[in-house]
């Protein structure tokens, strides 16, 4: 063969070979996303050292139902649930429960009560009227608070129901949705994964029709919002009750996954109404927001699941792991992320991730169950390397955070007169003028400054020069420790009066 021969075979056999593969990548399907994907990186992740974590867990099985502790690679099971007729709710500390008892004239009445898992102790949390009766338990993800419905059986209002929460930090219960009409409730309350607020798929009439639409409510402010009526919630129950799903802090962004025939489809929308649509291979059994604009999910193939970041519209790979995804929960700030999968040979496993790293370390087995496995809490033994574990917040801090945000608090400008910090833990009497110059008071329990979560005890008007409660209850007055007041012209709050510890009084 003379060398053009020898060109020419060269030539065609390269030919041959580019444009089968040329044809296989412009007829390879691709995604159609308004976002970026961005690949794994092949470097190796630096080594990290994770804080040692206490697990608590709650196992179903078909015939077994057992909370678990875990530590230094062991687990042992925690005492089991008061018998009742509602399944109970737990937080791996307490159990919450209805219990039907006898009134004085021999009339069963439905109590929910709260029951220590390592003690007899139990304390009644609210109990059935005339008028009311509570239904339902949903727990939030930071285990702090219990929702139920307070269903309505007077005479005349049957039909109507109520959304309450009870706060364990404060021992307090609050009513946070009123007048919702119990037929047009289509799903049960789910919680968003910071616990700022509830959401259900219910009807509304929107333009004289009745449409299906997303009811957000907000603990803080006990305010019911559609801010996602222009989606389309039809034959959407499933997703909302059960599925992939999650709001941010604010209430005010929407993320979830649409199951499709071939792809499943993220989600995602803001207070501006701007959305996004990605299309993903394999199931989304896991996300959340981490940051009003950062979201965070787990994608589940055959053998393995990924976990995926989303922020600024570029989708970014964090890290890879091999079995099947269970259940997870992460910090407030969102650093840390603790999980439980379950490997083929039926193996179950809790590992922890450095989201920012993408590092996993595993934190040891769990005891084989035939059904499945929830991780309920997870806390640090060093729980300072834990953001959004807080302690007693010092009088500089409180003073900070109702500069910044009373008017948050309030809903609206108000004129900050003075505060009174309490006995009670991060817990503060706020007073001050609203905009049509009226004495407003408030009692307010801050669970954290820095990821600014707080929840309103109790409200306050002023009658005869004493403050008369208003809204709120199950909670007993706190006692005044320092009284701090608002100097306009130093532009600062002012320490005025430091009561003495040994002679506390009540607030008057």
């Amino acid at each position: 063969m003379n060398t053009r021969s020898i060109r020419t075979f060269l030539i065609s056999t390269f030919i041959g070979a580019i444009i089968p593969a040329l044809i296989w990548v412009s007829l390879k399907p691709s995604d159609t996303t308004s976002d970026k994907i961005t690949t794994p990186s092949p470097s190796p992740k630096p080594t990290i050292k994770l804080p040692e974590f206490k697990i608590t867990a709650l196992q179903l099985g078909r015939d077994t139902r057992q909370i678990i502790s875990c530590e230094d690679q062991k687990c042992q099971p925690l005492p089991a649930q008061p018998s009742s007729d509602t399944p109970a709710v737990t937080d791996g500390v307490s159990w919450y429960y209805y219990e039907t008892v006898e009134d004085r004239n021999g009339i069963d009445k439905l109590q929910l009560r709260r029951s220590w898992i390592n003690s007899d102790q139990s304390d009644l949390i609210i109990e059935q009227t005339e008028l009311v009766e509570p239904r339902g338990l949903f727990i939030s993800p930071d285990n702090k608070k219990v929702a139920f419905w307070m269903d309505n059986i007077s005479r005349g209002n049957k039909g109507q129901t109520e959304l309450w929460i009870y706060n364990s930090s404060d021992n307090g219960t609050k009513l946070v949705a009123e007048n919702i009409n119990r037929k047009g409730v289509l799903t049960k309350p789910r919680w968003n994964r910071t616990s700022t607020h509830l959401f259900f798929l219910g009807e509304t009439i929107i333009e004289n029709t009745n449409q299906d639409t997303v009811h957000v409510v907000s603990i803080h402010t006990s305010t019911l919002t559609i801010p996602f009526s222009d989606i389309d919630w039809n034959d959407k129950n499933n997703l909302i009750s059960d599925g992939a799903v999650d709001i941010s802090r604010t209430g005010q962004t929407i993320a979830y996954v649409e199951p499709k025939l071939i792809k499943n489809v993220l989600h995602t929308q803001n207070e501006s109404a701007v959305k996004t649509e990605t299309k993903i291979r394999g199931k989304v059994p896991y996300l959340q927001w981490l940051t009003e604009d950062t979201l965070l999910y787990v994608v589940q193939g055959k053998h393995t699941f990924t976990f995926w970041k989303v922020s600024n519209g570029t989708h970014k790979h964090i890290a890879k792991y091999q079995g099947e995804f269970q259940s997870a929960r992460a910090d407030a700030q969102g650093k840390y992320l603790v999980f439980n999968i379950k490997h083929s040979n039926n193996i179950n496993r809790t590992l922890a991730l450095d989201i920012e790293s993408g590092y996993i370390e595993p934190q040891g087995n769990l005891p084989d169950t035939d059904g499945h496995t929830y991780l309920i809490h997870f806390e640090s033994k060093d729980k300072s390397n834990i953001a959004g574990a807080t302690d007693q917040i010092d009088d500089e801090l409180i003073a900070g955070f109702i500069d910044k945000h009373l008017s948050e608090i309030s809903q609206e400008n108000v004129q900050p007169q003075s505060f009174i910090i309490t006995n009670q833990p991060n817990t503060v009497f706020i007073d001050y003028i609203t905009n049509d110059k009226q004495q407003s008071r408030l009692l307010l329990h801050i669970q954290d400054a820095v990821h600014v979560e707080w929840t309103i005890i109790a409200r306050y008007q002023e009658q005869s020069g004493e403050w008369i409660r208003t809204q709120g209850g199950g909670l007993s007055e706190p006692k005044a420790l320092r009284l701090y007041e608002w100097e306009v012209e130093l532009d600062q709050w002012v320490l005025k009066e430091n009561y003495n510890s040994a002679n506390k009084e009540p607030i008057k």
